[in-house]
């Protein structure tokens, strides 16, 4: 019976191991694993006889276990129960954990968790490198030709774009926050390794420390905002807790610690310029100020959506929620009502921001907000050639789906800066005239355009349009010509400012007005969630889920706090900000991700003189 018991105990060790490689995993695999490391958590507690059911054991499990207990029961009032049955299936690992936790008390040796540890900091190494050597592999291919370095260092969406084309079929999820929370993780943990190395075997401290900064490099570098504070709180943290009153252990990192310092000052300052933390930056200052923000973020539609649904709920919803069915198809029906209510006649998203992904560039880049507007507001954009060696267009689209047979307006402000010419085109190649932003005329317009016209408004602007009638689905393009008024031409580095574009039904431009709805149009579009696991509970079991999911996070607290275990306080703090603005716990990397480290961090921990008897 004992050699059996240590057959199946060395197989749960196993499994043990294997559940820290799901980054490299697909989803059905990390989750057989999964599977897998239960059932063999149950055989051993049967083979064993070992099961704990006590009062204190029952008592913490419904604890750490009311809110997906409310969650479960919200099925009973959501209209779409189906979906909640879908969802509860999916998210039953977050019942299976406390259970084995607290019933099946599982042990594990602490060279046991280590090995654990390292293997999941270097899956996560892999899974990174895979990464750059695809990107570098596919640097030729079409969807990649032309990106600069600096754009694939200072905007990662870009990159995360490009990635998820090349990479399909799940081989990897790519999703910066979900990957971010294993690399800030890893960087905690090889510095907690490097310090307990340093002293007995210099090269392995060495590595730890160079895992130290390649993770922390790599946190910059993706850019994650809770990701990228978790990483600042975890090292202070790490510092108070583990450095302060060590003196060995004070001098071994100050040195490192203040190289690390320098570097991620320089690469968040650096960072500073992209694109994706600009969105980020302006979306904490529309927060504040409650009020949009050029380049914001999506999320805030999302917010204030939801702070809609709230101000509408009765009793009962604030009380108990919406039920976990419902939640998605609510959010999606309030944004399309506020879509609805802010309607206005200008038909097109990003006006203003020419430099956002609604506008495709083709051999053309865009400096934002270089000039003052004809509204004396410096957002204007500067568009510039970027192809000097071939004969083609330059100019920035859209797509846009204009009604058949209507007529369309379609304007933008423009003012020359060394080119003096601009193209207008929207539908068919034949819709298109060209403008001289310097005499002020018309150049030529095609058979396509029914009217085309240039008001000068001073100081060099002027507001030019087009009319045609509307093809269905058509291309609303603006760009440089050259002085003869041609689509296709060799650049020459020329620019012009242009702000303000609009399409409208009719065959006058009239006043120009600017369409707000483009963040709750991504959001619809896209049937984004919550984005956020606290209002995620908050609307699909109230208050009193909210509060119960709160009670079951301050317990993983209060638990790290008692042991002093820097790990286990660092994988609260990670989670706790994640919760802010990802919706973790409904994707599968982020349930593996709060799952696996639990079972790691919290399990049991057999003593020292036993290693040798479960390895």
């Amino acid at each position: 019976m004992k050699g059996i018991n240590k057959e199946k105990i060395k197989l749960l060790d196993l499994s043990f191991l294997l559940l820290a490689c799901y980054p490299l995993l697909r989803f059905h695999h990390s989750s057989s694993i999964f599977i897998a490391f239960c059932l063999l958590c149950l055989y051993t507690a049967i083979k064993l006889r070992k099961f704990y059911f006590s009062k204190k054991d029952i008592k913490y499990f419904v604890f750490s276990s009311f809110y997906f207990f409310m969650l479960a029961g919200s099925i009973l009032y959501s209209e779409n129960s189906k979906v909640g049955v879908d969802i509860i299936l999916r998210m039953v690992p977050l019942i299976i954990v406390p259970f084995i936790l607290f019933f099946f008390k599982p042990t594990f040796s602490q060279s046991l968790k280590i090995k654990a540890l390292n293997v999941f900091l270097f899956a996560n190494l892999i899974y990174s490198i895979v990464l750059f050597v695809i990107f570098i592999i596919f640097r030729n291919d079409p969807i990649i030709e032309g990106i600069s370095s600096d754009s694939f260092f200072l905007n990662f969406d870009k990159t995360q774009h490009i990635l998820d084309s090349i990479i399909t079929d799940d081989l990897l999820f790519i999703h910066k926050s979900y990957f971010s929370m294993g690399f800030v993780f890893s960087a905690i943990f090889a510095l907690h390794q490097s310090i307990k190395h340093f002293n007995e075997n210099k090269l392995k401290g060495l590595f730890y420390l160079s895992m130290l900064f390649y993770f922390s490099g790599l946190v910059i570098f993706s850019f994650s905002f809770p990701n990228i504070l978790a990483l600042a709180v975890c090292l202070l943290f790490y510092f108070l807790f583990e450095i302060r009153n060590a003196p060995l252990k004070r001098r071994v990192f100050i040195l490192p610690a203040s190289l690390l310092i320098v570097c991620v000052v320089l690469g968040v300052y650096y960072k500073t310029k992209d694109i994706d933390v600009k969105r980020g930056m302006n979306f904490i200052n529309s927060v504040v100020q409650n009020k949009n923000v050029e380049g914001n973020d999506a999320r805030i539609e999302i917010y204030r959506t939801y702070k809609g649904l709230l101000d509408k709920a009765s009793f009962k919803n604030i009380l108990i929620g919406y039920g976990i069915g419902d939640e998605q198809d609510l959010l999606h029906k309030e944004l399309a009502n506020r879509i609805d209510q802010g309607k206005n006649k200008n038909l097109l998203f990003f006006n203003e921001e020419f430099n956002d992904g609604y506008w495709f560039k083709t051999n053309v880049e865009i400096k934002s907000n270089m000039l003052d507007s004809p509204f004396e507001t410096k957002t204007a954009d500067l568009l510039i050639e970027t192809n000097t060696k071939e004969v083609v267009s330059h100019n920035i689209s859209t797509e846009i789906n204009l009604d058949k047979d209507k007529i369309y307006t379609f304007s933008v402000y423009a003012k020359k800066s060394s080119s003096e010419t601009l193209v207008l085109r929207l539908g068919p190649i034949e819709n298109r005239a060209y403008f001289d932003l310097e005499k002020d005329i018309v150049i030529s317009k095609y058979e396509g355009i029914i009217t085309a016209n240039i008001e000068s408004l001073g100081n060099g602007w002027n507001r030019c349009s087009i009319s045609v009638t509307g093809n269905g689905q058509s291309l609303a393009i603006l760009g440089l010509s050259d002085p003869k008024g041609t689509y296709n031409y060799v650049g020459n580095n020329k620019e012009l400012y242009i702000w303000g574009a609009q399409i409208e039904k009719g065959e006058i431009p009239s006043a120009y007005l600017t369409n707000n709805s483009e963040l709750m149009n991504y959001a619809y579009e896209r049937n984004l969630n919550t984005h956020n696991n606290y209002l995620f509970f908050l609307l699909t079991t109230g208050i009193i889920g909210l509060l119960a999911f709160l009670f079951s996070l301050f317990l993983l607290f209060r638990f790290s706090l008692k042991n002093k275990n820097i790990l286990q306080w660092s994988f609260c703090i990670i989670i706790a900000l994640n919760f802010l603005t990802e919706n973790i716990l409904s994707r599968h990397w982020g349930l593996m991700f709060v799952s696996v480290m639990v079972l790691i961090l919290f399990t049991s921990q057999k003593p020292n003189n036993n290693v040798k008897e479960i390895i």
